[in-house]
């Protein structure tokens, strides 16, 4: 897997640039999410799995830029005993990623509440940790959310919907995401 030089000299330099201005950090978890597509039954539908999402950007008072990685809930039911790497066979056997670099554009503020779009590219991983294969994902990212602040604590819910393309692997082919997050932020 080769990545553009270029490409990452880009985005170093824009998140340095952003982060100089306003640094922001998030993090929180999805109360609900959806997975169409070949990646779906890799993803965990248990009521207790969660799926996580931790950013780190900044920017002015109304644009942000944002790195975001976002770990998914592998499934359950495709860890067969004799596959697993963990002594007490619990832990899944796929391990599933997905990370993003998300412009936000806050529309609408009235006193500490405020409404966001965001949009970017994204990338996404999937590691079969029974035969140490890797998957590369190439994709978008997008939602809205709105965000109740006070000084630099921010608390916020937000939709977001986005598709990775695998090229190989067990998930071959598209598939789409879409949830809500809720989580805090500190900028």
């Amino acid at each position: 897997m080769h990545v553009d030089m270029r490409l990452r000299a880009v985005l170093l330099t824009a998140l340095l640039g952003a982060a100089g201005c306003y640094p922001t950090v998030t993090a929180g978890y999805d109360t609900t999410s959806t997975v169409r597509g070949p990646l779906a039954p890799f993803v965990s539908t248990r009521p207790d799995a969660r799926n996580y999402a931790f950013g780190v950007g900044g920017g002015a008072r109304d644009f942000t830029l944002e790195v975001g990685v976002q770990p998914r809930a592998a499934a359950d039911a495709l860890v067969s005993p004799a596959a697993q790497p963990s002594a007490r066979g619990t832990a899944p056997r796929y391990l599933i990623s997905s990370g993003s670099l998300d412009l936000r554009w806050t529309a609408i503020r009235y006193h500490m509440l405020s409404a966001n779009l965001h949009i970017g590219p994204a990338v996404g991983g999937m590691v079969d940790r029974a035969r140490g294969d890797f998957a590369f994902a190439q994709g978008f990212r997008s939602g809205t959310g709105v965000a109740l602040s006070w000084r630099r604590i921010t608390a916020f819910v937000d939709y977001y919907y986005g598709a990775l393309a695998f090229s190989d692997g067990p998930a071959a082919g598209t598939s789409h995401m879409s949830g809500i997050t809720v989580g805090v932020g500190i900028r």
